[in-house]
């Protein structure tokens, strides 16, 4: 029996309503704007993904930063949340290549 390949799917939902994964988390990071555009939004969902990614694989940034073929002061802006240092398109071909099976859906509000 073969292992199922898990994929990882990502949601953008319009409107004021989107919480962020962990309300509670009072981290180093910077926090969405409650009058943030959908892009931001985008964005920001895409850096919490590759911070999972992150987290639940006990990887150092330098380590996660190889995987991408980066600068670890890149994969420290993603985690920190600086969406303003990064494109959509960017955002996504990172997130593509931890989770190569990795979907975005786009819902209207």
């Amino acid at each position: 029996m073969t292992g199922t390949r898990s994929s990882e799917s990502l949601t953008v939902f319009g409107g004021k309503d989107y919480v962020p994964e962990n309300v509670n988390y009072r981290g180093g990071n910077f926090a969405l704007p409650a009058n943030a555009t959908e892009v931001e939004r985008a964005k920001y969902q895409l850096c919490q993904l590759i911070g999972k990614y992150q987290r639940e694989r006990g990887l150092l940034q330098r380590e996660v930063a190889e995987k991408l073929g980066v600068d670890e002061s890149r994969i420290s802006d993603i985690l920190l949340g600086k969406i303003e240092s990064f494109t959509l398109d960017r955002l996504i071909g990172y997130a593509g290549k931890l989770h190569p099976r990795l979907r975005v859906q786009i819902n209207a509000a």
